[in-house]
């Protein structure tokens, strides 16, 4: 194996830019739906409660925190899993948008569920992105390493001579 292939071109600034603008935007519309429900303005407030809303919260932040690291890692060591990692982002925002609208057109009593589950499911989307972005980058890596080595012929015709 040779390690003298060319080091991948970092994805460019922007991108990653604009795709931890779009995780942070994300993140940004689902506090706004849980502050809309009331969640963080219901009357009398206990230790109970408060810890409750804080670790709930915390909880439905925690994907887009992961998603946000998966770009960051994107970015710094697995460069060439950029499109990846933008096509996980573009999931990660559609997902959560069409589950809110979802949620706030819903009537059923248990749609508040929808705070339980979603993180679960955006994980699922971070690890997925994550993967993808390793797997695409190792391949790329390997079919740039393939292109640059000298081509002896087939292996068999050289173990003959």
């Amino acid at each position: 194996m040779s390690t003298d292939a060319a080091p991948p071109t970092r994805p460019p600034r922007r991108l990653t830019q604009g795709l931890l603008l779009v995780v942070a935007l994300t993140a940004a519309g689902l506090l706004a739906v849980m502050v809309w429900t009331g969640m963080w303005t219901q009357g009398a407030w206990s230790a109970g409660s408060l810890l409750f809303s804080v670790g709930l919260t915390a909880f439905n932040l925690a994907p887009f925190a992961a998603m946000a690291a998966v770009v960051v890692l994107v970015a710094r060591v697995l460069q060439r899993g950029a499109p990846a990692a933008a096509l996980g982002v573009v999931a990660l925002a559609a997902l959560t948008a069409v589950l809110l609208v979802s949620f706030v057109t819903s009537e059923s009593s248990t749609a508040g569920l929808l705070f339980l589950f979603l993180p679960v499911y955006l994980g699922l989307v971070a690890l997925v992105t994550l993967a993808l972005a390793a797997v695409l980058h190792r391949v790329l890596q390997r079919r740039a390493q393939r292109r640059e080595a000298p081509d002896d012929g087939p292996p068999h015709e050289a173990a003959r001579a």
